[in-house]
């Protein structure tokens, strides 16, 4: 039915049983091909930190500070040395690790005897591509992508750069946008 196309409560179903479990495109591997560098990946509700590592893999996190939530990056992309909380200057280090926790002792026990390292997002690079999963235990990307993996591959996207970013907002369901380029 057209429902699917505009009931809030279709759109939270799609929230709840696809957009959490599959593999998504975050961006461009060329687009950190530097260790430090970073990119924020927005979908919905959720913002993904995807940081480019010193052994030159890549690693993902919820883009908030486990402490109370507060966001990390402001910025879409960049480039740092470590990570830092604005509300209480928690330090992490790139691969996620807590580094510093201010005022230690000011905080009860309780607080601190949680993980205090970010909360990782799974990330591989495949096909050129940054791609995320929210999904606690996915089967590889490539074995997601089927055949069209190797579709992919014959664009050769790992050697492309991004020239400029288009943000569009549509008052419309993604579904009618994607529809209406096939």
């Amino acid at each position: 039915s057209g429902e699917r196309y505009y009931s809030k409560d279709f759109m939270e179903k799609e929230w709840e049983f696809m957009w959490t479990k599959v593999w998504q495109i975050a961006g461009w591997a060329s687009e950190i091909p530097n260790p430090d560098d970073f990119f924020v990946y927005k979908i919905r509700r959720e913002e993904i930190l995807v940081v480019r590592q010193k052994d030159n893999s890549i690693k993902a996190f919820y883009n908030v500070c486990p402490h109370r939530g507060n966001k990390l990056f402001y910025e879409d992309f960049g480039f740092v040395k470590d990570i830092g909380c604005r509300f209480h200057g928690w330090k992490f280090n790139l691969d996620g690790t807590n580094q510093s926790v201010s005022d230690s002792e000011t905080f009860r026990d309780e607080v601190l005897c949680y993980d205090l390292d970010l909360s990782s997002v799974k990330v591989e690079e495949e096909c050129g591509f940054v791609w995320v999963t929210m999904h606690e235990k996915p089967m590889p990307v490539r074995e997601y992508l089927g055949e069209v993996a190797e579709h992919l591959d014959l664009y050769d996207v790992g050697n492309m750069n991004v020239i400029r970013h288009v943000h569009s907002e549509w008052a419309a369901n993604w579904k009618t946008g994607l529809e209406a380029f096939y």
